[in-house]
C-alpha cells in the first residue's frame, strides 16, 4: 500500500471517531434534558419520540432565552421555569416528577 492510501484510511477513521463522539455526547445531553423534564430516557413509539423531541427543543430554547433575559437566575431556577413552561404548553405531562432524583435523595 502506498502512503496516500494509509493516510486516507487514517483520516476516515478519525472522522468516524469524531462523528461517533459527537453522537454520544448529543444523546447524553438529550437524556439529561429528558430526565429534567420527567420523561423516560428512551421512548417506545415514534409518535411519543417526536413529542419528546419537540419538548426537548422547547426546553432548550426556553432555557436559552431565560439565560439571556434573566442572567442572574441560577441554572436550577432557569431549568425549573423552563420545565414549567413546557408543561404549560402541554408537551409533557403535568404530573409531579422526581426531577431525576432517586427516592432516597433530597433536593437541596
Amino acid at each position: 500500500m502506498s502512503t496516500g492510501y494509509v493516510s486516507l484510511i487514517v483520516l476516515a477513521l478519525i472522522l468516524a471517531i469524531v462523528i461517533a463522539a459527537a453522537t454520544i455526547r448529543t444523546k447524553a445531553h438529550q437524556r439529561r434534558i429528558r430526565r429534567a423534564l420527567g420523561l423516560p430516557a428512551k421512548m417506545s413509539t415514534s409518535s411519543t419520540e417526536a413529542q419528546a423531541r419537540q419538548a426537548v427543543r422547547v426546553f432548550i430554547e426556553t432555557d436559552r432565552r431565560l439565560s439571556t433575559t434573566a442572567p442572574r437566575m441560577s441554572k436550577r431556577e432557569r431549568r425549573e421555569m423552563a420545565t414549567t413552561i413546557v408543561k404549560e404548553k402541554g408537551l409533557v405531562p403535568k404530573t409531579p416528577s422526581t426531577g431525576g432524583l432517586k427516592r432516597n435523595q433530597r433536593r437541596r
